[in-house]
């Protein structure tokens, strides 16, 4: 049963103000099950062995002064599974993948000792490629292969918000969220007011 995480991050330093940030994740697992007629009690030979791997890597750009910071980082994740079953003459096989791109940018900065403002935009790129099995073998007439169909989605979200201190005691914080979401066949789009004091 061989597994492995492989973590890695990288920070480099352009000056003062400005810095990158690397980072990458790696994992993998493997499972493997292998029985000829004379050691199971079933008397068949079983072949099984599944597979799961997963990455996520991101960079970031990071620019500060001041008064003000600036996010900007652009990420992708995967995650994919494969399993395959040889039972005598019958073999079966399921698999499945998602992959994720996202891109996101925030900026904050004290305009003075009351006002403090903070924004940001991100979107993200979905794609989704679900179980794909097949059968081969004696039993292919009865169990048919499926092939689930492909999905993708997109998101693109935009934010705002201030805050404003009028005194010690009382400060307001406000601002608006837009959220979306769609693809070739639907689009939606929510506003969301946020508002605390």
């Amino acid at each position: 049963f061989p597994s492995h995480d492989i973590n890695t991050k990288i920070n480099y330093k352009i000056n003062d103000q400005n810095k990158i940030v690397f980072s990458n994740y790696f994992g993998s697992d493997v499972l493997s099950v292998y029985e000829t007629p004379n050691k199971n009690p079933s008397g068949l030979n079983i072949d099984f062995g599944s597979t799961l791997g997963n990455q996520v890597s991101s960079i970031k750009w990071v620019k500060t002064s001041e008064k003000s910071i600036l996010n900007l980082m652009a990420s992708h994740s995967y995650f994919a599974y494969d399993m395959t079953a040889n039972l005598q003459s019958t073999r079966f096989t399921l698999s499945s993948t998602l992959n994720d791109y996202s891109i996101k940018t925030d900026y904050a900065k004290t305009l003075s000792k009351n006002h403090f403002i903070k924004m940001g935009v991100d979107g993200t790129r979905l794609l989704v490629n679900p179980n794909q099995s097949t059968f081969k073998g004696s039993i292919n007439e009865a169990l048919k292969a499926d092939a689930a169909q492909f999905f993708n989605n997109n998101q693109i979200n935009l934010y705002a918000l201030h805050d404003y201190t009028i005194s010690e005691r009382i400060t307001l914080n406000y601002g608006l969220r837009l959220s979306s979401s769609f693809n070739t066949n639907y689009f939606y789009l929510i506003p969301e007011p946020r508002w605390v004091s």
